[in-house]
């Protein structure tokens, strides 16, 4: 049934967005904490850094576990690296533009300014990924029959 396989790639997509996920969160921490740079410029800098390292992760995750897709070519890159630039601007965005406004309101320390922004990224973008992959990247009509 269709809406079995659906629900399961919804399920196994929010699985797969949580890795990915803690991935961008923890390569974030790791430079905010370490970095002596808190401006909102570093901030876009270091979200950018874990933001691409989580979406590289995510392709091979995406391909293997939530839409189980055989083939690698050029146009499935091209389509994920389209929806990953798209993601990209609305995550990193997001999160930028809340960190400077929470930083010029002076609504807490750094690095939870940046996780709190980070959140606020990742859940604006979220129904992004999951339309473009399924609809655009992975879609099975791309798969030649066996």
């Amino acid at each position: 049934m269709k809406s079995n396989k659906t629900l399961k790639e919804v399920v196994t997509f929010i699985s797969v967005g949580a890795t990915n996920t803690g991935i961008d969160f923890l390569i974030l921490n790791i430079l905010l904490i370490t970095s002596q740079m808190t401006g909102a410029l570093s901030y876009t800098l270091f979200k950018s850094i874990s933001f691409t390292v989580a979406a590289v992760n995510s392709f091979f995750l995406n391909k293997h576990f939530t839409f189980s897709y055989k083939e690698i070519s050029s146009n499935i890159f091209f389509k994920f690296f389209l929806i990953s630039i798209i993601s990209f601007f609305i995550n990193v965005g997001t999160a930028s533009s809340l960190y400077v406004l929470l930083s010029q309101a002076h609504f807490g320390h750094h690095v939870i300014l940046g996780n709190i922004s980070a959140l606020a990224g990742t859940v604006v973008a979220l129904s992004i990924n999951f339309l473009g992959y399924k609809f655009l990247v992975f879609k099975k009509n791309d798969v030649p029959a066996n």
